[in-house]
Order: structure tokens, then C-alpha cells, then sequence
């Protein structure tokens, strides 16, 4: 934190503590012709992390409520550590989908063992008519005429 603010973990409301991460990267937040994927381009490391649980725990003991949001968004890594965090809070494995895994691989050892083949997000193929519920003349089934 040479060139930053130091996080604290001062509780100002007994409601609710809030925290952001924004990431890291302060050799292009500042930088002029940065675009605001260079600034967000950051992903936290594990230790980097366990100091932040650290601080979120000691905000908990003080309020009601702490909300976490990760602003680090670029290439889903924002993703990536707001399930780091779930992890390091619950001790819980967690759902993970593959290609989250693939992109991230330190995410494997968080990720709950799955016993079937995982569903994509999005279809490979296009659902033929068939599958879609219609009907051989391209009415959907129930549709009235």
C-alpha cells in the first residue's frame, strides 16, 4: 500500500460494513490512456485475500451485515474471488462451472467434485424443432390454430 490507502476494518455502522474490491493494479488506475479494463485488471491472490478475511471477520463482529463486492470484473475476475471469499468464509466447497475452472485453475481446489458430467451454460447445437416443442408444422404444441 505504498501509493494507496491501507484498508481498515473500522466499523462506522452497527447495521451493515461494506467492502470493495477494486483490485490492485495502481500501474494503470491512474494511467491516462488506461481504459477501464487495464484499471480492473487485477486478480487477487490467495494470501492477498486471507488478509482481507481477516478484516471482514473483525467487521462482523461490530455489524449486523457486511456486503462484499468485487470490483475487479475484467476477465471474471471478480468472479473469481467473491467464490475464493465464499470459500475462506464458509469452509464450503463449492459449484463451480468448468469453464470458470479452466480459465481459473486455483479455483480447483475449492470447487465440490462433480459425479456427473456438468451442463454448459449455453447449448452447442441449435434445439431442433422437435426438441423445441413444436409440432411438425411449426406450431407449438398447445398453440391454438
Amino acid at each position: 500500500f505504498h501509493h494507496s490507502i491501507k484498508p481498515s476494518a473500522i466499523v462506522t455502522n452497527p447495521a451493515f460494513s461494506y467492502v470493495r474490491l477494486h483490485g490492485r493494479n495502481y500501474k494503470d488506475w491512474f494511467r491516462e490512456e488506461a481504459g477501464r479494463n487495464d484499471r480492473y485488471n487485477y486478480l487477487y491472490s490467495k494470501e492477498e485475500l486471507e488478509d482481507w478475511i481477516g478484516r471482514i471477520k473483525k467487521l462482523a463482529e461490530g455489524s449486523q451485515r457486511v456486503f462484499i463486492i468485487t470490483n475487479n470484473h475484467y476477465r471474471g475476475q471478480a468472479l473469481a474471488n467473491a467464490l475464493q471469499i465464499k470459500n475462506m468464509l464458509t469452509g464450503e466447497k463449492l459449484q463451480i462451472p468448468a469453464t470458470m475452472l479452466e480459465k481459473y485453475p486455483v479455483l480447483k481446489e475449492i470447487a465440490q467434485k462433480l459425479e456427473k458430467d456438468q451442463a454448459e451454460l449455453f447449448e452447442s447445437e441449435v434445439i431442433g424443432a422437435k426438441e423445441a416443442g413444436k409440432t411438425e408444422k411449426g406450431k407449438l404444441e398447445g398453440e391454438k390454430k
